[in-house]
């Protein structure tokens, strides 16, 4: 899933900074990698999130706009 451009960088992030991009806990992000719910990389004692999983990640989880029919614009 990281098929990226060879001369595009990798780029890690670290827990602190992916739990407030969605919006919840540290304690719940770290939940979620301890789950294997969210891909992570382990550098050592470092668990970090690939950017380009977590965009993924996020489209997966994304919902449809419903179209309300009922409500149209005249």
């Amino acid at each position: 899933m990281l098929a990226q451009n060879k001369d595009e960088p990798i780029r890690l992030l670290p827990l602190p900074d992916v739990a407030p991009m969605l919006g919840i806990s540290l304690n719940t992000l770290r939940q979620w990698a301890f789950q294997h719910r969210i891909p992570t990389v382990r550098l050592g004692r470092r668990v970090l999130v690939p950017e380009q999983e977590l965009r993924a990640f996020i489209e997966q989880r994304k919902t449809p706009v419903k179209r309300d029919d009922a409500v149209q614009s005249n």
